[in-house]
């Protein structure tokens, strides 16, 4: 215990630095608090911020308290005397003036003449298993004499007990924030002690808060001196309420359950959790999006289910569906757990590959038949086998799983494939919501596979991979989309590129273009060279060599050109088609290749990180493909917690109507057949470099085999 004595306080303002966070313990002295007798002055630091600056970062810091406590969601503003807009709840049965009069009333030296805002809030803990709410009242005091500015916090409790872990076991604390004796600024915190306490000691515990509370109060003000700006912005889709209380309320249905069972060597908690404040948001998000489950007059859309496509362990398949909404999963990999999912879940689970139509030969426009995915079925297996990349990918898995006569394996015993091409709802001509959470090779196709099922999708890229489905390292698209303008964007250090600035622009090629294949256009439109037809070979065909001149000419202009799905300013128009027409900056041309020697500290310091990348590319696609793209920041344990959502494409909307109302989302209506919508993807995989069909057929083969010793396989 840390003794402090009731009547002392130390202006300790000259040892101290203004720029430099070095805090002073203020526990002897022989001065008075100026707050009172009955206040202890705990720590004081000198800084550079004005009365303005810290009333600005107290209040972001009274409905932000996670910033300081992990045990909190958030806090919820009960009563604002400065503008009641600003109240989030109301509790029943209470009226404002029954919420003060909740408040003790601590004796204090300040003149209610210099009380300037009284604000109530209430925290809102993430277990409230544990930890009950807890109001608070907060007294903004300003230009007080002797003291300066005084922002005051007073929990409403009778008594020590009945404080919760994450607050501090005091009656009330204060920040002040005073001109200095040597003409700078002083930004200190006091405690209240209960009094019942009457030796008036505190905790190591209570002294390291205090510590943490000044600092990030300093911090965050000399922060804001500097001009710092915020880069990761949450809460940008949904509300942050709405998406915690919805977190909470999954959690305690089924997080002890599924912990309890689980039968991976994996982390259980860090699993459960992430997958519950997925489905959380994912919930709250289809409720703005489509009608109710159970709902038979609704103005929105009827939900058009979902398909998760490589849903790992089926924790969040398993959420979803027991949360009412109809959907299925696809995964290549068997998973222990599945066992202990519910049998519902378990028969909503697919074990197969998927295999995107647009890799598979086409021979004729007649094999994109108008009547895929057209059945009523509610777990579609749209499975072609008889494609030639599926039968090397059959031959290659069963070569392979039958090396060294270790097994007698045959085409039965190998998962299917799946083209990618699902149902569509009649009522909405709508296909499913696409989930793609750590898909691996199926994340840069995921915007591909929604352009041909006119679905909707929500992405969280994970590992890197590119349309052949290798590793590799994204091309760096900085923020030069144009989706989403509103928003705050997650890499502010991006600035977007100027349309003139040719120099700044260009893309890593990958996987090369075949050297036969066409070029753009004067209109920049992709063409094909007729004197020089794309070859199929068996050890390296590209995309381009997979659809026939038919559908070029006869469908993807017309497309294109009548109904177009990408922005006509969009990145795709932007950047060279060839690395060789407009060769890369040198330091950008190393960062894309992974050469970090080769790159200036300050060119280092501007490169995107391979994650960031990666999410820049998905986005990148998206906008290819005529998505409005949302980008949200989620509230995950987890550092893959970039979420990518697209609900509609450009082309495709209609205001006649909206969902939800006259203030809704307008509603989207594809007018494009299945024949321009593969003309389109076609052509997006054309300018990303193509993907290598080979590639993809041992990419496979490597799954099926892990697939078949899943018994060893984490999720």
């Amino acid at each position: 215990m840390v003794n402090l004595s009731a009547n002392t306080h130390q202006d300790c303002s000259d040892e101290c630095t203004g720029t430099v966070f070095k805090p002073t313990e203020c526990f002897t002295g022989s001065k008075i608090s100026p707050l009172g007798s009955d206040w202890i002055t705990m720590y004081q630091s000198v800084c550079d911020f004005d009365a303005e600056g810290f009333f600005k970062v107290v209040h972001h810091l009274i409905r932000n308290p996670n910033i300081t406590s992990s045990n909190l969601f958030r806090a919820d503003i009960l009563y604002d005397s400065d503008n009641t807009e600003n109240v989030d709840i109301a509790l029943p049965g209470l009226s404002p003036k029954q919420l003060k009069d909740q408040c003790p009333n601590l004796r204090h030296s300040l003149s209610q003449d210099n009380l300037q805002r009284h604000v109530i809030r209430r925290f809102v803990p993430r277990n409230d298993a544990l930890d009950k709410p807890v109001n608070q009242s907060i007294y903004y005091y300003q230009d007080t004499p002797n003291v300066g500015s005084v922002v005051m916090m007073v929990p409403h409790v009778k008594a020590v007990a009945e404080i919760p872990f994450y607050h501090p076991q005091v009656a009330g604390l204060a920040f002040t924030h005073i001109l200095g004796s040597t003409g700078g600024c002083v930004v200190s915190i006091s405690y209240c002690p209960f009094p019942e306490d009457v030796q008036q000691t505190f905790s190591s515990r209570q002294s390291r808060t205090a510590l943490r509370l000044l600092k990030t109060i300093w911090k965050h003000g000399q922060g804001n001196l500097t001009g710092y700006t915020k880069r990761v912005h949450h809460d940008q889709i949904l509300p942050q309420k709405r998406v915690q209380d919805r977190f909470a309320d999954l959690k305690r249905k089924y997080a002890t359950r599924l912990i309890d069972n689980w039968v991976e060597t994996t982390d259980p908690a860090k699993q459960v959790f992430e997958q519950i404040g997925i489905a959380a948001f994912l919930l709250e998000l289809w409720n703005d999006m489509y009608a109710p489950s159970n709902s038979i007059r609704s103005d929105k859309p009827p939900f058009p289910g979902f398909v998760d496509i490589g849903c790992g362990n089926g924790i969040l398949l398993e959420i979803l569906l027991s949360e009412g909404r109809s959907g299925w999963g696809l995964e290549g990999h068997k998973r222990k757990t599945w066992s202990t999912l519910s049998f519902k879940s378990q028969s909503a689970i697919v074990h197969g590959l998927f295999v995107p139509a647009p890799l598979q030969r086409i021979a004729e426009p007649s094999d994109l038949r108008p009547d895929f995915g057209t059945s009523k079925n509610p777990r579609p297996d749209s499975i072609d086998n008889s494609a030639s990349i599926t039968k090397k990918i059959k031959s290659l898995s069963i070569k392979l799983l039958n090396h060294d006569n270790r097994s007698e394996k045959s085409e039965s015993d190998l998962p299917p494939f799946h083209n990618g091409i699902f149902n569509i709802l009649p009522e909405t001509n709508e296909g499913p919501f696409i989930i793609s959470n750590h898909a691996d090779e199926l994340t840069g196709w995921t915007p591909l596979l929604a352009l041909l099922n006119r679905s909707s999708f929500f992405i969280v890229p994970c590992c890197s991979r590119n349309l052949s489905g290798e590793r590799f390292r994204a091309p760096s698209h900085g923020n030069n989309w144009t989706a989403d303008n509103a928003a705050p964007t997650y890499f502010d250090g991006q600035k977007p590129q100027k349309s003139n600035d040719q120099s700044k622009k260009h893309i890593a090629i990958h996987i090369p273009l075949s050297s036969d294949y066409g070029h753009r256009d004067s209109h920049g439109n992709l063409e094909n060279n007729r004197d020089n037809p794309p070859s199929d070979s068996s050890s390296g065909s590209s995309i381009s060599s997979l659809h026939s001149s038919k559908i070029d000419q006869e469908h993807k202009y017309r497309f294109v050109n009548a109904a177009p799905l990408a922005s006509p300013h969009s990145a795709l128009n932007d950047h060279q088609e060839f690395a060789t027409q407009n060769p890369p900056n040198t330091n950008k041309q190393a960062a894309e290749q992974g050469d970090l020697k080769a790159i200036s500290q300050k060119s280092r310091s501007k490169t995107l990180s391979g994650y960031q990348a990666l999410c820049c590319w998905v986005v990148h696609l998206a906008d290819q493909c005529g998505y409005l793209v949302e980008r949200e920041m989620l509230r995950l344990p987890s550092t893959r917690n970039y979420g990518i959502v697209c609900r509609f494409r450009k082309g495709d909307i209609v205001f006649e109507g909206k969902r939800g109302g006259d203030h809704g989302e307008p509603v989207m209506k594809s007018t494009a057949s299945l024949q321009e919508r593969m003309a389109k993807v076609l052509e997006v995989i054309v300018a990303e470099g193509g993907a290598d069909r080979s590639k993809w057929v041992g990419v496979c083969a490597k799954e099926v085999v892990k697939g078949n010793d899943w018994m060893g396989h984490e999720s």
